[in-house]
């Protein structure tokens, strides 16, 4: 499959899989694309993307925003920092190579820490976004 979005998404995911300050954080929880239906926390998981024209004149080009779902069973908001400063190096220092694109541009646009259900766990929602341009 040669879409942008998809190749964007499978690019942060092998960024993500490959960071070993990542994968010790999680320990055996994992990074998922579609979370399995017995996943334990902590993982990071694939939610939203929003793919939208960047296009100039003479240019064709894409903003693509990737949002990624932090869980956890941590009560300690440093814990979740933490775990989240970890994605944060793992996507941003990424080599991320696009078959007939070119990223011209990466950045965390959000990191929102949340309460979860029970009122002590701490969840994250993490955005990235990327301007991307084609060969």
């Amino acid at each position: 499959m040669n879409h942008v979005g998809h190749q964007f998404q499978r690019a942060l995911y092998q960024a993500l899989n490959g960071s070993s300050d990542l994968t010790s954080f999680l320990g055996g929880g994992g990074v998922h694309d579609l979370v399995p239906k017995n996943a334990k926390a902590p993982y990071v998981a694939f939610t939203d993307q929003v793919l939208s024209d960047w296009s100039t004149g003479t240019e064709v080009g894409f903003e693509i925003t990737q949002s990624l779902d932090i869980r956890t069973r941590t009560t300690r908001r440093a814990d979740l920092f933490q775990l989240m400063d970890a994605i944060n190096r793992a996507v941003l220092t990424a080599d991320i190579q696009l078959d007939g694109y070119h990223l011209v541009h990466l950045q965390l646009d959000l990191q929102q820490v949340r309460v979860g259900q029970n009122r002590r766990v701490q969840d994250g929602l993490m955005r990235f976004r990327a301007l991307i341009e084609a060969q």
